[in-house]
């Protein structure tokens, strides 16, 4: 089979790839998933060395397949665009159906050294600190590691411009965070959580709202909800 290049693209591959990914036929998901894959990997190979589900994934043994993230995988993919924005609309969908077709794992993306930018460089695309940066870290801005200075993919600068964008990258990787979290990882996150909420208001939970009838009369009443949601998760957890 011939297939065309145009500007380091195959212009014919992709179709090829897309019309064997039809859900509809009954394919299943790993298979599909396994045709994504080679297909961004093919169209962005510019950006991307390539994708790799981790050690630790688990396929489920049935899922309803979002068609919206297909419709969004396909569009994505037979766009002539090979933009930054055009590859972090499809890395999210990939992402996003990975995550409805798996119970755990990840997908580990080994990116082409020019596509990685220092965090010096994205806080100047962004106009956001180091500090700022190093916060969005643990909320979901990637990064790479052991690859030295520039470490920070090209389009994080796409999804953290944009509330929205930011918003359903923070969702996902909580999504990815929580269900590959051990027990033990859990406990001592939840804890350490509950020991600033000690901190900043000076005692326990219920030494310090245990008389509040109405907590939506307080000044922070997110704070009240929010403790008391983590304290009863980390109960729960230790009853299990």
């Amino acid at each position: 089979m011939q297939v065309q290049v145009s500007n380091g693209n195959n212009t014919e591959l992709i179709p090829i790839l897309l019309k064997k990914a039809d859900y509809e036929s009954g394919i299943d998901s790993l298979s599909l998933l396994s045709l994504y894959v080679f297909a961004i990997q093919s169209k962005y190979k510019r950006y991307l060395i390539g994708i790799s589900p981790s050690d630790n994934t688990v396929f489920k043994q049935n899922t309803d397949i979002d068609t919206n993230v297909i419709d969004a995988l396909n569009n994505g993919l037979e766009s002539m665009d090979v933009s930054v924005e055009n590859f972090a609309q499809v890395k999210y969908a990939l992402d996003k159906f990975f995550y409805d077709i798996t119970v755990k794992g990840t997908l580990i993306y080994t990116y082409q050294k020019s596509y990685l930018i220092s965090s010096s460089e994205l806080g100047k695309r962004l106009n956001i600190s180091r500090a700022t940066i190093h916060r969005y870290k643990e909320l979901g801005l990637e990064s790479v590691d052991s690859v030295g200075h520039n470490s920070y993919p090209r389009h994080n600068e796409f999804y953290w411009k944009d509330g929205v964008w930011s918003s359903r990258i923070q969702a996902l990787f909580q999504g990815f965070k929580i269900r590959n979290q051990t027990k033990k990882e859990l406990i001592v996150e939840i804890e350490h959580e509950l020991n600033l909420y000690k901190k900043e208001y000076g005692g326990t939970f219920e030494e310090v709202f245990g008389n509040i009838t109405d907590p939506y009369q307080l000044d922070e009443p997110d704070d009240y909800f929010d403790w008391k949601e983590l304290s009863e998760d980390l109960k729960r957890l230790f009853k299990v």
